[in-house]
């Protein structure tokens, strides 16, 4: 197996994800993280808005709605440009990609089949349409043609009463930018966060969680005077870059990549990518691109309200946007790819074995101490339940492991990424001793239990972060 195989495997196995609706035969790219994976997600989340949040003083959070009504979604663009081009393979009805599989291939062909029989290509928009309010699509489109209205005309009148899935979290910053404003007092430079669901009706979906219908983003738009917009560009590609090595432990995997002008978006005066070396390469994790002043000028004039701000200096201005976007769902595969190991060993018998490591950041382990009584003694268990309590007490995620052998339930721990593993045994109740194990080495060292907690909590803190 090669290593995307085997961390979709230890996934399932561990239970970090589910395909969503499973007992049913499963839905297609739609996934349900388990309790280690939505732990996991949780940490990394935490570490971004610790970077972008809560250690700055010019930065907000918003937490908006994954519905936008149409003239958001008008406003901004994606009804007309939001579109991917799409061809149906006449041999076996496949649709697909065009760009991508002209890409692969330097031709247009089925990527299923290899048939050169495709449709002519046509664009396709990726967002997720439904209705708010009692009339569904069906009546409302029946209303409509009962009216007289027909072609584009009818194409448009039923987009106006609908409403969309996000496709994307900037948008709602954007509209809530004047409230924010006026609300805190604000000047430019200042950004507004944003960490949730937005929704793609991809042609194409793949790879696990690297391209699906719903996935999680982390987005902030930072408003500046356009004067200033070379140095935070800069700035922005810097600090998130270094974000990236600390969550990823490994800064040969990632890169970053300058956008050609052909490439940029409608939007954008520049671009970067930060890429991970997936199995298939490198490929983007997240996104920094000078939006100029589009998106702001682009709501003032359909909204008719006034979206400026005032610089440093106390002066009126239309900012401009930097905006860092990153895949909070990718992130955490990223993670897990990174952090998948074999490590060589003996068993008993001295015969060579290889023992499966998640070898996480220790600030990102879903669990950072797992408790082991040696064996299913009353007094073992009784102690264990005393050092998970002052544990819990130091608000470190620990749990307490009672089943099967002590090498099943290192086993267990090492592929979950639990950095240590506090093993009480009957020394411990003479002495209020402990062993504590290392995931990655497997080394052994005995200390007090107090100490023991201690460590661990130093030792799985938050890295430093330098704004």
């Amino acid at each position: 197996m090669d290593l995307f195989e085997k961390v979709v495997s230890l996934c399932k196995r561990r239970g970090f994800i589910f395909q969503c609706s499973e007992i049913y035969g499963g839905a297609r790219s739609l996934y349900d993280f388990g309790h280690w994976g939505a732990l996991l997600k949780e940490n990394i989340k935490k570490f971004w808005l610790e970077s972008i949040v809560f250690r700055r003083q010019d930065c907000f959070l918003l937490d908006g709605s994954c519905l936008l009504p149409y003239c958001v979604v008008k406003a901004s663009g994606h009804i007309d440009s939001f579109c991917d081009p799409l061809a149906e393979c006449k041999k076996c009805n496949l649709r697909f990609r065009v760009d991508k599989v002209r890409a692969e291939f330097g031709k247009v062909q089925c990527p299923s089949c290899g048939s050169q029989e495709v449709s002519e290509e046509r664009l396709f928009n990726l967002m997720f349409r439904t209705n708010l309010g009692p009339i569904d699509s069906i009546d409302l489109l029946q209303k409509k043609i009962a009216e007289g209205v027909h072609g584009l005309d009818l194409v448009e009148a039923v987009n106006k009463e609908s409403v969309f899935l996000r496709p994307e979290t900037a948008q709602n910053i954007f509209t809530q930018f004047g409230n924010f404003v006026k609300t805190y007092g604000v000047k430019a430079p200042f950004g507004i966060a944003q960490v949730g669901k937005a929704f793609r009706n991809e042609i194409t979906t793949e790879r696990l969680v690297f391209r699906v219908a719903e996935f999680e983003q982390m987005e902030l738009e930072y408003f500046i005077d356009p004067s200033d917009e070379q140095k935070f560009f800069n700035y922005w590609i810097e600090a998130r870059f270094s974000w990236w090595e600390k969550l990823i432990g490994n800064k040969s995997v990632i890169r970053l990549r300058e956008y050609s002008v052909d490439e940029l978006a409608h939007y954008a005066k520049a671009c970067v990518d930060i890429e991970f070396n997936f199995p298939w390469g490198f490929d983007e994790v997240e996104g920094i691109a000078s939006r100029t002043d589009f998106d702001i000028r682009a709501h003032m004039a359909a909204s008719g309200k006034d979206l400026s701000c005032l610089n440093s200096q106390g002066e009126k201005i239309i900012p401009w946007v930097i905006e860092p976007s990153c895949g909070l769902t990718r992130a955490w595969f990223a993670v897990l790819l990174a952090s998948y190991k074999e490590i060589e060993g003996r068993d008993a018998d001295n015969n060579l074995k290889y023992r499966v490591v998640l070898s996480l950041p220790n600030f990102l382990a879903p669990v950072k101490a797992a408790i082991f009584p040696l064996v299913k003694n009353s007094e073992l268990v009784e102690f264990s339940q005393e050092v998970f309590r002052c544990a819990k007490a130091e608000n470190i995620p620990c749990s307490i492991d009672l089943n099967h052998s002590i090498g099943k339930r290192y086993a267990k721990h090492d592929e979950i990424g639990t950095p240590f593993c506090i093993t009480i045994d009957f020394d411990s109740l003479k002495d209020k001793s402990v062993t504590v194990r290392f995931r990655d080495t497997a080394e052994q060292i005995r200390m007090g239990y107090q100490d023991a907690i201690s460590f661990v909590k130093k030792e799985c803190s938050f890295p430093v972060l330098e704004i």
